[in-house]
């Protein structure tokens, strides 16, 4: 990149009009961003005039269309909506170097997105984009799918940057991805979510959306131990609102192969990972083959109808860290016909639990040491009433006794 040299208003105008300019019927085009505005003929380097801002290169552009950003830093909010804009990629040149983190943001369907997309087809790929943490700055969320169908995030860094407070206070970053408003298909991929303050990554009312390989970090360098002398359960933290890793409501789809991490240190109760992965309102879900740790909860489907649960491998807080025994492995709540099989649970609450479902069967799942019990079924009117299949599952204790293979 060359030292900014700012444009006249007008010759300004006549490059981003030549950028714009009609092409063949069919014929995408690709456009380089660079934030000092120069650019070679197929590099980031050289003499040409080119958009300084992402934003200005996508309303140069058309459908099908690649802008190709390099490394450098864009303080601006995106948005790629419209029909013109369908098919269109948006990927920075070198994974992680080009650096989208606005000092403000305007609120796009109730939420205050970095880049918000509501056409369909649109590619971004390889972006960091930071929640700005000091300075001027407001809580962002990453990146928001508005109603859109096909839409592909792959491989973005969504993350705190500044160096200040990420888990409470007036800055940080609120959700990583929200996908919502009837979005269809979207594919959210290789992505890694940091330090964000409710969910990593939030599917709403949508359809069909594939959630797989990402990284979800509870990381926050500002957790507050303990109170010195007292419990490990220590009051919630004022302004902290309970957080998830995953969270799928009202929405279909697939959460596949991603990993989900806490802190992996002993916290005030308020300022821990709550929830790792949570299903609500759905008719079909697959979770699977998921690496939870250092949660307080590992899956949790509630009002679910079908599905499965499988190969995920759930490691909760050490002993001391285990605030609350009702937090729970992988739960069932007013769910039926969910199989859940061939999961790993150690060191939480309880490990397999099924209260008000019927009709879900559990099998060949190894569930150890959790405080209260390995394997629970609250599901009839009493204990010795069972609405769901358990069977070939292996743990130590069980409510009633005979639910794990080993009690």
């Amino acid at each position: 990149m060359r030292p900014y040299l700012p444009l006249a208003g007008a010759t300004l105008a006549l490059a981003l009009a030549a950028f714009a300019a009609p092409v063949a019927a069919g014929e995408a085009r690709t456009i380089r961003v660079d934030d000092d505005g120069l650019v070679g003929a197929t590099t980031c380097s050289g003499t040409r005039t080119a958009p300084a801002t992402i934003q200005d290169a996508v309303d140069a552009s058309g459908p099908g269309d690649t802008i190709l950003v390099c490394p450098g830093r864009y303080p601006e909010q995106v948005v790629i909506s419209g029909a013109e804009h369908t098919g269109l990629t948006v990927r920075a040149v070198r994974r992680g170097a080009a650096v989208l983190a606005p000092t403000s943001v305007t609120t796009v369907a109730g939420y205050t997105p970095v880049v918000a997309i509501s056409a369909d087809a649109v590619t971004v790929q390889w972006l960091k984009i930071g929640a700005r943490t000091a300075g001027t700055c407001e809580k962002v969320s990453g990146i928001l799918v508005d109603g859109a169908a096909d839409v592909r995030l792959q491989s973005n860094r969504i993350v705190p940057i500044g160096g200040g407070p990420t888990l409470v206070g007036s800055c940080g970053l609120r959700f990583g991805i929200i996908v919502t408003n009837f979005a269809a298909r979207t594919s959210v991929s290789h992505n890694l979510i940091l330090d964000h303050q409710n969910s990593g990554i939030a599917v709403i009312a949508s359809s069909d959306a594939s959630v797989q390989h990402n990284s979800v970090r509870w990381w926050h360098t500002d957790l507050l131990p303990p109170v010195s002398g007292g419990p490990t359960c220590s009051a919630a933290v004022a302004g902290i609102t309970p957080t998830a890793g995953i969270t799928f409501d009202d929405s279909t789809g697939r959460i596949r192969r991603n990993a989900v991490s806490g802190p992996g240190a002993a916290t005030r109760w308020g300022d821990t990972l709550r929830l790792a992965i949570s299903v609500e309102s759905t008719d079909r879900i697959l979770v699977a083959d998921n690496r939870i740790v250092q949660a307080a909860a590992g899956v949790r489907l509630q009002s679910v109808t079908g599905g499965t649960v499988a190969r995920n491998s759930i490691t909760g807080l050490d002993a001391i860290d285990r605030c609350d025994v009702s937090e729970t492995g992988i739960a069932l709540s007013d769910s039926g016909a969910v199989t859940v099989r061939d999961n790993t649970i150690s060191r939480m609450g309880q490990g397999l639990k099924a209260l008000g479902t019927a009709g879900a069967t559990f099998s060949g799942n190894v569930a150890s040491d959790s405080l209260e019990s390995d394997c629970a079924d609250f599901s009839g009117v009493d204990l010795g009433s069972i609405d769901n299949t358990w069977t070939g599952n292996s743990g130590a204790t069980s409510l009633p006794v005979g639910l794990c293979a080993a009690s």
